[in-house]
């Protein structure tokens, strides 16, 4: 059975599921925070991945998926909530929503939902220094613009946006976001959202100099199933944070600055949540320090926290 059947029959009743996905299992079974993330949200749990030829796409990835046909609200908060509830598990659980509502970006900007799309959350259990954090968001951006290139060989390359947007011949095509769990001054647990518009771009309500949307869909070869592409970013993220953990974020940060679209870009940033009266900055970015910190030619110091937009774009 390939991944796209696979994950077609998900939404097709349990009996369906049962039958042919083997792996499946009760939302009573298992960790609390898995159980406990199911039964909330009426998702249907199985393990390990989703079926055989989709598990195998995914390794290195080993965790649970609960999936949603719709989901009622956003899952990277649902996780975030249940976890707190809970405590952290062993094994990585995600969740992926094939459709649904109440999703969100960066500092609570809508993220639309449009079937065959890439709607997933994470949560990652570790144990890492809490300095880890400021370059955790490093993480999956990297992963999803290392699988982007991979699922769309005959598009343009993708760059990362400071800090967390992939781009795909300057337009967006994912977005991620990242939060973490610091117990005793050690991270215990990754939270982590993906975006990736694999069949469509949505329609986005923008001011200023943001951004289209863009979808694979839209470059040369197509878009890739839905069952590929969550394989292939599972894979690549748990790749990435194995490297994390065993090695430090050396190699992390060297791709993240590899994969950057503004290194050597002139951008104006903004306090989060609006354009303000000026901007925090704006200059050419000349470096992007150990932290993810905006270096600019001329300003003291290094901006962590902001919206960027390109000084060309205005």
């Amino acid at each position: 059975m390939d991944p796209e059947t696979s994950l077609r029959l998900l939404v097709s009743g349990r009996s369906v599921v049962r039958a042919a996905l083997p792996g499946w299992v009760g939302p009573d079974a298992g960790p609390p925070a898995a159980a406990d993330t199911a039964a909330a949200l009426g998702l249907v749990r199985l393990t390990p991945v989703v079926a055989g030829p989709l598990a195998a796409a995914a390794a290195p990835w080993r965790g649970d998926l609960v999936l949603a046909a719709s989901a009622a609200a956003s899952q990277y908060d649902a996780l975030r909530e249940v976890w707190g509830r809970h405590g952290t598990g062993t094994r990585p659980l995600a969740a992926l929503a094939l459709a649904g509502s109440g999703f969100h970006g960066q500092h609570g900007r809508p993220w639309q939902t449009l079937p065959g799309n890439l709607h997933l959350a994470g949560a990652w259990p570790c144990d890492l220094p809490a300095a880890v954090g400021r370059v955790l968001p490093a993480w999956p951006a990297v992963a999803l613009a290392e699988a982007v290139a991979d699922l769309a060989p005959l598009g343009p390359e993708p760059r990362i946006k400071w800090v967390n947007d992939v781009l795909l011949g300057g337009a967006k095509v994912a977005g991620t976001l990242t939060a973490v769990r610091v117990v005793a001054g050690r991270i215990r647990v990754v939270f982590v959202g993906v975006g990736l518009n694999l069949a469509a771009a949505p329609r986005l309500v923008t001011a200023g100099a943001a951004l289209p949307a863009t979808a694979l869909a839209a470059v040369p070869g197509g878009a890739p199933s839905l069952g590929v592409g969550l394989a292939r970013v599972l894979s690549g993220l748990a790749t990435r944070f194995a490297a994390l953990d065993a090695d430090g974020p050396a190699s992390l940060l060297a791709d993240y600055r590899r994969w950057s679209a503004v290194i050597g870009r002139d951008v104006v940033v903004w306090a989060d949540g609006g354009t303000g009266c000026a901007p925090l900055a704006a200059g050419r970015v000349t470096a992007i320090d150990d932290g993810l910190g905006l270096v600019l030619a001329g300003h003291p110091g290094s901006i962590t926290a902001g919206r960027l937009e390109f000084s060309e774009s205005r």
